[in-house]
């Protein structure tokens, strides 16, 4: 599917991006409209969980549709 390669090159090319910075890098902060000031380090984590997340929510329903 071209979703399937487009996605899977957005998450090749944030993986180049995120071995290429220092460790420092992830302390940095900024400021999220809905979670105020954070660490590039904490919002990594909540990306991580969130698509997890999602993940779960889509196996789940496919198996009660049957899909």
């Amino acid at each position: 599917m071209m979703m399937d390669k487009l996605i899977e090159s957005l998450r090749s090319r944030f993986a180049v991006l995120l071995q290429a910075m220092q460790p420092s890098d992830f302390q940095r902060t900024f400021t999220s409209p809905t979670h105020g000031v954070m660490t590039l380090d904490m919002a990594l984590q909540r990306f991580d969980w969130h698509g997890r997340h999602h993940l779960a929510q889509i196996t789940s329903l496919k198996e009660r549709m049957g899909w």
